[in-house]
């Protein structure tokens, strides 16, 4: 229905079809332009992503042999989590400009469920991202267990003897 309470023209309806796609046509160039970029902070670690939060690009640089592989991996993801973030605000703008009827309030708020924590989240509290894991517990000594009990030894029967019987007879 139209704004004077009738149902729409066709004529309209055609305009309103042909700004559905003039959106969905800006929407598209816009999730395929959206990139998301990010650098940790002392600058060992470069990170490219697309609208769907997929590493485009991984760049280590001289400053990542600085850290040791725990440290580096650490940094790798908390650079990977803010190049997402980024592309999810671009991608949020997008869809939010689409709009429609009734908006893409629900598309927009689904898709931001996906996006990664925020910095705040990424870490407790008083942790920093290079300090080195707690070793783990040492494990309880174990008592292996007890070997089975070795089987009897059995006898093989001897084959009876008959002392009548001549032995010469068998040539074996």
């Amino acid at each position: 229905m139209n704004n004077n309470g009738t149902n729409p023209s066709l004529d309209e309806m055609d305009q309103y079809v042909a700004e559905l796609q003039e959106k969905a046509q800006k929407l598209t160039e816009d999730l395929t332009e959206a990139v998301g970029k990010a650098r940790s902070q002392d600058g060992a670690v470069i990170v490219e992503v697309n609208a769907s939060g997929v590493v485009q690009k991984l760049e280590l640089t001289n400053r990542a042999s600085e850290h040791t592989p725990t440290q580096l991996a650490s940094l790798i993801m908390q650079t990977l989590s803010r190049a997402q973030r980024a592309v999810g605000e671009q991608v949020a703008e997008a869809i939010e400009s689409f709009g429609g009827p009734g908006g893409a309030t629900g598309l927009m708020q689904q898709y931001l469920s996906y996006q990664p924590p925020s910095e705040e989240d990424d870490q407790p509290s008083g942790e920093s991202a290079f300090d080195p894991p707690e070793p783990d517990p040492e494990p309880e000594q174990q008592t292996p267990p007890a070997a089975p009990p070795a089987p009897k030894a059995t006898r093989r029967p001897t084959r009876p003897t008959d002392d009548d019987e001549d032995d010469d007879d068998r040539p074996w």
